[in-house]
């Protein structure tokens, strides 16, 4: 199954996407008389693209449980060689509970409101500061090595 996907993974997945959006824009077509016929204060109630939503949407879920499944695969039976990612997915996490442990719940804003009136946990709230600490602290790094490896290349 590896090799199959390794050789053909890129135009399978091109050709499972042009066949949904060739679904979707079928089923467009096939409604947009009905919907230029309605007022269009009524044109925001239609249903007509919720077929290429949906498919995009099976699509997306289809593409996240692949990935899972195949890196849980590749990392059972070559654990050695996945060892590098293993501690870069604990210091992710780490970084997060480190930052969920140190975010305060918010006291003013729209943040502040929304716990009040019920609609967001302070927990949430906690959880939210520290994976927007972790993926800023991932941006300035990613930015940093880039800037680095550019620099380096420009010497060799």
């Amino acid at each position: 199954m590896y090799k199959f996907l390794t050789k053909n993974g890129t135009a399978l997945a091109f050709g499972l996407g042009v066949l949904v959006s060739l679904i979707g824009f079928g089923v467009i077509l096939g409604g947009l008389e009905g919907y230029n016929m309605l007022a269009e204060e009524e044109q925001g109630t239609t249903t007509i693209f919720n077929a290429i939503l949906y498919g995009a949407i099976i699509l997306c879920i289809l593409c996240y449980a692949a990935m899972v499944i195949f890196g849980v695969i590749h990392v059972a039976t070559n654990w050695r060689s996945a060892i590098e990612g293993i501690i870069a997915l604990a210091v992710i996490i780490g970084l997060t509970v480190l930052f969920y442990s140190m975010a305060e719940v918010e006291t003013t804003g729209k943040v502040a409101t929304l716990i009040q009136d019920g609609e967001l946990n302070a927990n949430t709230s906690k959880w939210i500061t520290g994976v927007l600490s972790t993926t800023l602290i991932m941006l300035g790094a990613t930015v940093a090595v880039f800037i680095f490896s550019e620099i380096r290349n420009a010497f060799k």
